[in-house]
């Protein structure tokens, strides 16, 4: 799936109406954020940029898996090695 298309040779922009420069600049913060507290917009606007970068993606999601390690066990000791 393409998400760009070239506007005057020069300016590309994603479905959503964003350059990259601002795709990535107001997805910056949403990677800090869950899923569950994303509007519609931000969605779509994460959706593409890991379209367009997976490895974005995975970090996100493991970042998140890390996240529930620490939100599922209440027990100090259950997190030792």
């Amino acid at each position: 799936m393409v998400y760009l298309s070239m506007l005057n040779k020069q300016m590309v922009r994603a479905t959503n109406g964003d350059t990259l420069k601002e795709l990535l600049a107001r997805s910056k913060y949403l990677l800090y954020k869950n899923e569950d507290d994303w509007t519609g917009n931000q969605s779509k606007r994460v959706a593409i940029l890991f379209e367009m970068y997976p490895v974005l993606k995975t970090a996100y999601e493991l970042t998140l898996s890390f996240r529930n390690l620490y939100k599922n066990f209440q027990d100090k000791s259950a997190g030792s090695i």
